[in-house]
Order: structure tokens, then C-alpha cells, then sequence
């Protein structure tokens, strides 16, 4: 008759063990985040040995590539907007010697008659 109980007998032997096994895990977990320490991998560190670290290094150089790129972008729209506003002055500086030849002292006149019926 032992043995039809048996497998009964091993569940309720092996259930307190279940609950130790698992208090005892909780508290592995609980005392394994105070063994943290330096070299652990997270946030940026500054100076000391963590300045030289690789990973810091190659975060940074990929930083400063892309701000070079970002800013020589910048650079390229204001030269293309520059280039454009001179040849817009030198369009009006053309305009204004033709006035001039044309009027004489009155190509001021004429030039902002020009411009008060552009506006």
C-alpha cells in the first residue's frame, strides 16, 4: 500500500524544498545588485581609467564625425545662399549702371519707382 502512495509521499517531501529553493534564489538576487561595481557597463564615465575605454573612444569619434558632417552641411547652404544673393546684387548692380547710363542723375528715381510697383 506504501507504494501506491508513494508518488503522493515525494510531492509533499519535495514541496517545502520548492519554497526554500526559491527563498534562497530572492536572496541571491538581492545581494548579487550590491556586488556591482566599477567596470560595469553603463552610462558614460568620465576621466580616470574610463576615459581611455575603447567603446568610450569609438562613441565619441562617431559623435564628432557626425557633427563635422552636420556642420559642413550647414556650411554647403550658406555658401549656396551666398552665391545666390551675389549674383541677385549683381543682377541689380547691372540694372542700376544701365539706369544710370540711360537717366543719368534721375536713375535713383527711376530705380525706386522700379521697386515700389515689384513690392
Amino acid at each position: 500500500m506504501t507504494r501506491l502512495f508513494s508518488p503522493f509521499c515525494n510531492a509533499l517531501r519535495q514541496a517545502p524544498r520548492a519554497h526554500l529553493i526559491t527563498q534562497q534564489s530572492t536572496r541571491l538576487l538581492s545581494i548579487s545588485a550590491v556586488r556591482m561595481g566599477e567596470g560595469d557597463t553603463g552610462g558614460i564615465r568620465y576621466g580616470g581609467a574610463a576615459h581611455g575605454d575603447a567603446f568610450n573612444k569609438r562613441e565619441k569619434a562617431a559623435e564628432d564625425l557626425y557633427i563635422r558632417q552636420r556642420e559642413a552641411d550647414i556650411v554647403k547652404l550658406l555658401k549656396e545662399k551666398i552665391a545666390k544673393k551675389e549674383s541677385l546684387l549683381e543682377a541689380e548692380k547691372k540694372l542700376l549702371a544701365e539706369l544710370e547710363v540711360q537717366y543719368g542723375d534721375e536713375a535713383e528715381e527711376a530705380l525706386r519707382t522700379r521697386y515700389s510697383r515689384n513690392v
